[in-house]
Order: structure tokens, then sequence, then C-alpha cells
């Protein structure tokens, strides 16, 4: 009961992380898409090559932010579950200690 205590709110902000660091990074990958063409060729709206290369580039961005924050969120839930059994254990065996001193 305690690790599905303790799953539901750590997944839940992962999965905040996850979407907010993936839309963060497609409108700004696709931004900068945008804003280099223009730069390049100053004419306004830009082609449908444009658009579909910065929506190409935005996907990719946002799903490579996903997945590494994806990968951070696994690695800090592996070191906070390692914290937990370790402070538990310690707490076992000072308990243990006193019992038996």
């Amino acid at each position: 009961m305690f690790a599905l205590r303790h799953l539901i709110p750590v997944a839940f902000r992962a999965l905040f992380r996850i979407v907010f660091s993936s839309l963060l990074f497609a409108v700004v990958a696709g931004g900068i898409t945008l804003g280099v063409a223009y730069a390049a060729t100053p004419k306004w709206p830009p082609g449908a090559l444009t658009i579909a290369a910065a929506a190409v580039i935005a996907i990719l961005a946002g799903y490579a932010a996903g997945l590494t924050t994806l990968i951070r969120e696994v690695i800090r839930g592996f070191k906070d579950a390692e914290r937990d059994v370790a402070h538990r254990v310690e707490g076992e065996v000072s308990r243990h200690e006193h019992i038996h001193a």
C-alpha cells in the first residue's frame, strides 16, 4: 500500500513534466525553424515545404525532449526508491540493535 500511495503522485508529476517539456521544445524548435527560414528568404507566409520541415523538426524535438524527461524521471524514481529502502533498513537495524542492547 505504501508503494502505491507513493507511486501515484510520482507518476502524475512525471507525466506533467514529460508533456510540458515535449510541448515546450516542440514549440521552440518549430519557431526557430520558421525564424531561420524567414531569415534566409524574407517571405511570409512560408511555403508548404518550409512548414512541413518545421513540423517534422518540432515533432522530433518534442519526442526527444519527452524521452529524455522520461529517462530522467525513471532514474529519479529509482534513486528515491533506493533512498526509501535504505532509510527503512537503517531504521529496522537501529530498532533491532536497541532491542538487543
